[in-house]
């Protein structure tokens, strides 16, 4: 890290974009070295079976969220993990999405926009680096703060 920017490489995999991320969860830390970064999707979600075995499965008090995309619809269960990290980016008390992730592609998880915005990051394409040296500016509005629908076109 020079001069307080903090750059974090992105590595290009078949056209796809990958970072690694370390998730903490009742003081359990697993590493992913290839979480797809994915500015497409709102949450961060993560194989549920990349994450057994730091125990964080589905329990009766999780909640239940349907999510879809280009593969469709699916139903994931939400947890918040104690934190996040990708080089020095780091959220805290965060909420993750785990469910199956069957896209015929290898990949740990979908690193999300949830992720980006909170740490302020910066994807620089020419470089294929990860930085947070600039804020969002004042009057930015979250599109996290709003409901996001899943609709069918027909």
């Amino acid at each position: 890290m020079s001069g307080g920017i903090i750059r974090l490489k992105i590595k290009l995999e078949n056209g796809l974009s990958y970072i690694s991320v370390t998730l903490s969860y009742q003081g359990q830390e697993i590493t992913f070295d290839k979480m797809l970064l994915d500015t497409g999707s709102m949450g961060t979600l993560f194989a549920i079976e990349k994450v057994d075995p730091i125990d964080l499965l589905p329990e009766h008090s999780d909640k239940i969220r349907e999510i879809c995309g280009i593969g469709g619809r699916e139903y994931v269960f939400t947890k918040t993990i104690d934190y996040l990290v990708s080089g020095e980016l780091m959220v805290k008390n965060f909420e993750v999405e785990i469910g199956d992730i069957n896209y015929g592609i290898e990949m740990d998880g979908i690193c999300g926009l949830n992720f980006l915005l909170q740490t302020n990051a910066i994807i620089d394409l020419e470089k294929l680096e990860l930085t947070n040296t600039k804020s969002i500016p004042s009057g930015h509005k979250n599109p996290l703060n709003s409901k996001i629908r899943c609709t069918t076109i027909r």
